[in-house]
């Protein structure tokens, strides 16, 4: 009797030492990362990015159906990531799409994690992505303009002369011209300039991509080419103003937002654009804490309104994205801020959105400009080195006719 009590003794002894057991997650954490490739990319290509969520308990234990949500710590211009989902699967899995358009390196990290229940977790977990090489993504062509217009033997016809800024890498630039409707035509050129006849009573419009390796960048905004409306001094160079890209505009609104569930809200957004054409929108949003990483939340919609699921617990940006046209008329609305809901007294509180001022256009000006600074520099390094090159070999060339000369 007395060691059949002292077995269950000791049976409830370990039972209850096990029980009382402090698990910690694998790795440390509570999130691990795998990536493929598992190598470092050229800018431009794609990584996977494997995330595994395990819940507290025996080594291993996964945490089913948690939310997690990806992002970059340090983003760039053009850094994006795709998820596959935002809840985990059975063996507490998600996958990610990342790409970089910049050399360096990126971080991915955990920028929200919750288990089943909606309690919020510490991820504390990152992995590195590394773009080395050059960028495969070509800029736009920017700053296109009118730089004369030239009398021929026709007095209803005028040569006009068409430059943009040189895209860094390129070696061609293609330039698009509307035939009607969304039908267009489009012809190759070699530099950044571009001639073509014009009649004087037509309105006429052009866009232009950079191209390298079968590679093609982003049309440039669209040049309106009204002669009608062009004065030009005795040498034929235009002196009006209204020589650029045209530009368009969204003005996007908040007409309502509710409560879905504990964690988000239904957002109906609405818009107005291109002065009542058609065109196909795109809705991204963000949390305030992400810098540069829009989430693609809707896309091909026609509009005018669509109803998105965001965050009620977060400050949130929206914006709409869209196109007029099959040539590049293309732009983003204002940036509206959602504050996130709060509770006084078991009662929500929804306050009103705000519009977020987008980036100064001088300090972006600026930019470019510093940017163009930078490319002339570099090359006039080259240069010089590839004069400083020839001089020396025909130094050496001297040297070996006249032995003598030092």
């Amino acid at each position: 009797m007395f060691k059949k009590l002292l077995s269950v003794g000791l049976f409830t002894s370990i039972f209850l030492l096990l029980a009382s057991t402090n698990f910690t997650y694998a790795g440390g954490g509570p999130v691990e990362f795998s990536l493929e490739p598992n190598t470092s990319l050229n800018p431009g290509e794609q990584y996977i990015v494997h995330a595994r969520v395990y819940a507290d308990g025996p080594y291993p234990t996964y945490c089913k159906n948690c939310y997690i949500k990806l992002g970059f710590k340090n983003p760039q211009e053009g850094d994006y990531i795709v998820q596959n989902s935002d809840a985990t699967n059975e063996e507490g899995r998600i996958y990610a799409k990342a790409i970089s358009k910049v050399t360096g390196e990126r971080i991915i990290i955990v920028t929200d994690l919750k288990d089943s229940n909606g309690k919020k977790i510490d991820a504390g977990s990152s992995v590195a992505l590394k773009y080395t090489g050059e960028s495969i993504f070509l800029k736009t062509p920017t700053n296109l303009r009118i730089t004369q217009v030239e009398t021929t033997t026709d007095p209803n016809i005028r040569k006009v002369h068409i430059l943009w800024d040189p895209v860094p890498g390129a070696t061609s630039y293609t330039v698009y011209k509307p035939m009607g409707g969304i039908n267009y035509y489009h012809t190759a050129v070699d530099t950044n300039l571009y001639e073509m006849d014009v009649n004087i009573s037509s309105v006429f419009y052009i866009a232009v991509s950079a191209r390298k390796d079968g590679m093609e960048s982003a049309r440039s905004q669209v040049l309106t080419i009204d002669l009608a409306n062009i004065k030009t001094d005795t040498v034929g160079n235009p002196i009006t103003p209204s020589l650029s890209a045209s530009s368009i505009s969204i003005n996007a609104w908040i007409l309502n937002q509710q409560t879905s569930d504990a964690s988000n809200r239904q957002v109906t957004v609405k818009w107005g654009a291109f002065d009542g054409n058609p065109g196909t929108f795109t809705i991204y949003g963000r949390l305030t804490s992400n810098k540069n990483n829009w989430d693609k939340l809707l896309e091909n919609q026609k509009g005018p309104s669509a109803g998105v699921t965001i965050p009620a617990d977060k400050d949130y940006y929206l914006k709409v994205s869209g196109c007029k046209d099959k040539i590049g008329t293309c732009a983003d609305s204002n940036v509206l801020l959602l504050p996130k809901f709060q509770e006084q007294d078991g009662n929500i509180i929804i306050q009103n959105p705000s519009t977020v001022s987008n980036e100064d256009s001088k300090v972006k000006e600026l930019n470019n400009k510093v940017e163009n600074l930078q490319n002339q520099l570099d090359q006039s390094k080259k240069n010089q080195f590839v004069l400083e090159q020839r001089i020396n070999d025909l130094v050496n060339f001297i040297k070996k006719l006249f032995p003598f000369f030092k």
